[in-house]
């Protein structure tokens, strides 16, 4: 007879990844994660003491699925906004996990990984000291979150062209807020709007 595969963590935290995407985290047990892959609950009780250790190294691995997503080519402070509803969009379940408190309560985000580069984007964008930047990004996650909340719980469905709008107009409101309370030059101001318009007259012919 053939020697049966030896089961390893990364196989359990792949199949109960497979399983969230599917059925959220609700689907995650002991039986079913087993039946997926094609073994008793022993091998899995072998390597985990119980599901709360299972469930703690699927939660940071969907931590670090989100981190990859967000933090690869963001170049743009829009474009950390767009990719983290665009996360919202294609994994909701884990969206949810992470975001919504479908995890008992616990914090597997360490905002400290990207939260640093996205002040420094917009600092470098716009001009903002790195204090206003903060304050400039916590105004903008309301309403980026917001979004994200929606699309993740399908109360709304944006296309990539809507999303870029909606994000386009709040993120110039906010700019020339700054600009009124002398935060930014004018010749910033004036760039981004310029840019806004050619970045338009592109998506048209793409």
């Amino acid at each position: 007879m053939p020697a049966s595969r030896k089961i390893n963590k990364d196989d359990i935290i792949r199949v109960c990844l497979d399983i969230v995407r599917k059925d959220g985290i609700n689907g995650i047990n002991a039986r079913r994660v087993a039946k997926e892959l094609n073994c008793s609950t022993q091998p899995i009780f072998y390597l985990y003491k119980n599901m709360d250790e299972i469930k703690d190294d699927l939660y940071k691995e969907i931590s670090n699925i989100y981190f990859n997503y967000i933090l690869n080519d963001s170049n743009t402070y829009k474009d950390t906004g767009l990719k983290y509803i665009k996360f919202a969009k294609d994994e909701p379940n884990f969206f949810k996990i992470l975001f919504n408190g479908d995890n008992d309560g616990i914090s597997y985000v360490d905002y400290n990984k990207s939260i640093g580069k996205v002040y420094e984007i917009i600092s470098m964008q716009t001009g903002l000291s790195i204090q206003n930047a903060k304050k400039f990004n916590f105004r903008m996650w309301f309403y980026v979150n917001g979004i994200a909340n929606l699309v993740a719980n399908k109360t709304c469905d944006f296309s990539d062209e809507e999303l870029g709008q909606l994000l386009r107009e709040q993120y110039v409101s906010m700019i020339l807020y700054e600009y009124n309370r002398g935060n930014i030059k004018k010749k910033v101001v004036d760039k981004i709007i310029k840019d806004g318009l050619k970045r338009e007259r592109i998506n048209k012919y793409e």
